[in-house]
């Protein structure tokens, strides 16, 4: 069998051999993909949060620093399930805990994750003054 023979058999051979790795690859792809906007959703929740938590300590009501850590959620495009501000504690701390529905994108068809998770960002601030 001359070099002709071998090379197309062995361009088969390449072809079988990438079909079993396409969904491996397909599915780290996705996995990549959904951790990515699940970290930068916890980031703004996180941010939203510090943002509130300032709000509080620097004299705002509990009302007022909702409202930042809420304009802070909408300006990212982010829904909020709860806003909520806590404190002044014996320490003088506020707290701000806002959590959020993360709906994933391909829930359980190419990754093993539920349809859709709670992520959660919280910040604790001095009171000033």
């Amino acid at each position: 069998m001359g070099r002709q023979g071998r090379r197309n058999r062995d361009g088969g051979q390449s072809v079988v051999e990438f079909a079993f790795i396409l969904p491996l690859l397909v599915i780290l792809l996705f996995g990549i993909v959904e951790v990515g906007r699940m970290l930068m959703q916890t980031n703004v929740l996180t941010q939203a949060a510090r943002e509130g938590a300032r709000a509080a300590a620097i004299g705002a009501d509990s009302t007022s620093a909702a409202a930042r850590a809420e304009d802070v959620l909408q300006a990212a495009g982010i829904t909020p399930a709860s806003i909520d501000v806590t404190g002044p504690d014996a320490d003088h701390m506020m707290l701000v805990v806002v959590t959020t529905d993360f709906h994933v994108l391909s829930p359980g068809t190419v990754l093993p994750f539920p349809k859709t998770l709670v992520l959660r960002g919280a910040s604790a601030m001095r009171l000033e003054g």
